[in-house]
């Protein structure tokens, strides 16, 4: 995270240094971006940069907290739509996701940002490396609070095992939905919003043949 440096800059000033990072992360893959290039777009001193940010990686993930906290607005939003149906939720909340990826103004920022995940950041990135039995960050418990428990099959601490497990897959699943856009055919968002739906109603509603019964 920024420093109380950062946060006391003016917001005109605050704004000039995040556009110019951006820009820096539009341009190029994440880690083709260096430091010089982002005091270069903002014209500030070097020095000051490491006033803000730590190194090249703290702004990284402020940028794409920025991101987050978007589309975690966004997701309580529609859980209240659809009257707190959590796997509603998650299914229309990655349709829009996609659509905005590959249509938004930010699509070729958000590209450069996913395909440059490696398993450490995509790791800092995911719930899945915070412990379950860990308090929830207020947004987690926000999302628990809008959701309809008496649609799932889970008390409150299995709850929190589930939203780990299921933000982690919608996480993976917009990385790979990139990973895809690189081979010789592309898969098309309606496709992939297919394959997501299947998955998602495997976690819904079990991948078990139901005429199996409890044979062992």
């Amino acid at each position: 995270m920024p420093s109380s440096t950062f946060f006391g800059l003016p917001e005109a000033k605050q704004a000039k240094i995040i556009a110019a990072a951006r820009e820096a992360f539009t341009r190029v893959p994440a880690s083709q971006v260096t430091v010089a290039d982002v005091v270069q777009l903002a014209q500030i001193p070097r020095g000051s940069f490491y006033q803000y940010f730590k190194d090249k990686d703290d702004l990284y993930f402020y940028l794409i907290s920025t991101f987050k906290q978007h589309f975690q607005k966004r997701f309580v939003e529609i859980l209240d739509q659809l009257h707190g149906d959590l796997f509603a939720a998650l299914k229309a909340m990655f349709h829009q996701e996609i659509f905005t990826f590959v249509n938004g103004p930010d699509k070729k920022l958000l590209r450069n940002l996913f395909m440059d995940l490696d398993y450490r950041n995509y790791q800092r990135l995911s719930p899945m490396h915070v412990r379950p039995h860990h308090h929830f960050s207020q947004w987690t418990e926000e999302i628990k609070a809008h959701t309809d428990l008496s649609l799932l099959n889970v008390d409150e601490e299995q709850f929190d095992l589930l939203i780990h497990i299921l933000l982690g897959f919608l996480g993976h699943s917009t990385a790979r939905y990139f990973m895809l856009q690189n081979q010789e055919l592309p898969v098309t968002s309606d496709d992939f919003d297919e394959q997501f739906d299947l998955v998602l109603s495997w976690f819904e509603n079990g991948v078990l043949n139901s005429t199996r019964g409890n044979q062992a």
